[in-house]
C-alpha cells in the first residue's frame, strides 16, 4: 500500500491526492471501482474514449483494466526512490570504462585471483566494461530531462501490454502520463516510446504473462490435489473417529492454502504464493479486486 508520506519522485501536481485516489481504486470491488475518482480520471482521456470508439485492431478496451493499468504505475511509480530509476551520464560511462581498462590492464594471472574473480565470466564482463561506451546506454537513461517521466512512460507501456496484449498509441500513454504531468506533449512521449522500447516492454510483458500463467497452472493443481486427497480410514471400528474439519469447495481450500503459505519462512515465497492464491480468487470471484486489476 502507498504511504503518501513516503513519495519521493516530484510531479508537477499534488501526488499525495493521486496516491490516494489510485489506493482507493485499488481497495474497492470491481464494481465499485467504476465509481471511483480515479476511474472517471482514466476512462474519460480523450484517447480511451476514441480507440473504443473506433475499435482498433478489432477490439475494445475493458475500462476497469484500463484504469487498473494507470493505477499499477503509477503505484509502482510512487513507491520508488529516486536511486530506483536508471540513469548514467555519458561522463560516468567514460570514467567507468577508463577505470575497467586500467584494471584489466593490472590484474595478475586468473589462477592467483580469489573466488569468483578468477571465473572467465568476471573477467569477460570486466572486458566488456573497459569497452562501455555512452552511445550503448538506452535512450532516455543519460541522465538529462526528467527520468522519472521516461520511466513512467515505459511502465505504462509495460501494463498496457501486460494487459492487452498489444502496445499502446502514444496518444493513450500521453492522456495517463499527463495525470502525472499536465503539460507534457506527444513529440516527448514519441521521443523515448520509440520503437526501441516498445520492442523491449513487449518481451517483459510477454515474460510475466507466461511466468504468472505458469504459477496459476500450479497453484489449480495444488488445489486439484487437495481436493482428492481422501481422509485416512479409522485403524479399527472400535476406535471413535474423530470428526474433522474438511474443505468443502475451492473458497475453503484456498483459505487453508493461504495459512499454509504464511508459515513459509522465506518471505519473498511468502508474498509470491499468496499473489497467486489471491489471483486465483479473483479470477473465481471469491474476493473483491484488491489488487489484481
Amino acid at each position: 500500500m502507498i504511504l503518501e508520506a513516503s513519495i519521493q519522485v516530484d510531479l508537477p501536481v499534488q501526488a499525495e491526492e493521486l496516491a490516494l485516489q489510485v489506493r482507493d481504486f485499488k481497495v474497492a470491488s470491481r464494481s465499485g471501482k467504476k465509481q471511483t475518482a480515479w476511474f472517471f480520471r482514466c476512462v474519460n482521456s480523450p484517447s480511451f474514449v476514441r480507440w473504443n470508439n473506433r475499435e482498433l485492431i478489432g477490439r475494445r478496451l475493458n475500462e476497469v483494466e484500463f484504469a487498473a493499468v494507470a493505477a499499477r504505475s503509477y503505484s509502482a511509480l510512487f513507491e520508488l526512490s529516486k536511486e530506483d530509476i536508471p540513469r548514467c551520464p555519458p561522463s560516468l560511462v567514460a570514467k567507468k570504462s577508463s577505470q575497467a581498462a586500467r584494471l584489466l590492464d593490472a590484474m595478475p594471472h586468473s589462477t592467483l585471483l580469489p573466488g569468483y574473480a578468477k571465473e572467465d565470466v568476471f573477467l569477460k564482463g570486466l572486458a566488456d566494461l573497459s569497452k562501455w561506451t555512452a552511445e550503448s546506454i538506452p535512450s532516455g537513461f543519460n541522465g538529462k530531462g526528467k527520468p522519472a517521466l521516461r520511466w513512467l512512460i515505459a511502465k505504462i507501456a509495460e501494463e498496457f501490454c501486460y494487459s492487452f496484449s498489444m502496445p499502446p498509441s502514444v496518444a493513450i500513454i500521453g492522456d495517463l502520463v499527463r495525470i502525472g504531468w499536465p503539460a507534457v506533449e506527444d513529440r516527448s512521449i514519441r521521443n523515448t516510446a520509440n520503437d526501441e522500447m516498445l520492442t523491449r516492454v513487449i518481451e517483459v510483458a510477454a515474460l510475466r504473462r507466461i511466468h504468472d500463467n505458469n504459477s496459476k497452472t500450479i497453484s489449480h493443481q495444488v488445489i486439484s490435489a487437495f481436493s482428492s486427497k481422501k481422509e485416512p480410514a479409522p485403524l479399527n471400528q472400535s476406535t471413535p473417529e474423530i470428526q474433522t474439519s474438511k474443505p468443502t469447495g475451492d473458497c475453503e481450500i484456498l483459505e487453508l492454502m493461504e495459512k499454509q503459505a504464511k508459515a513459509l519462512t522465506d518471505s519473498s515465497d511468502r508474498r509470491r504464493l499468496i499473489s497467486i492464491i489471491n489471483a486465483i480468487r479473483y479470477e473465481n470471484g471469491y474476493m473483491s479486486d484488491n489488487e489484481g486489476n
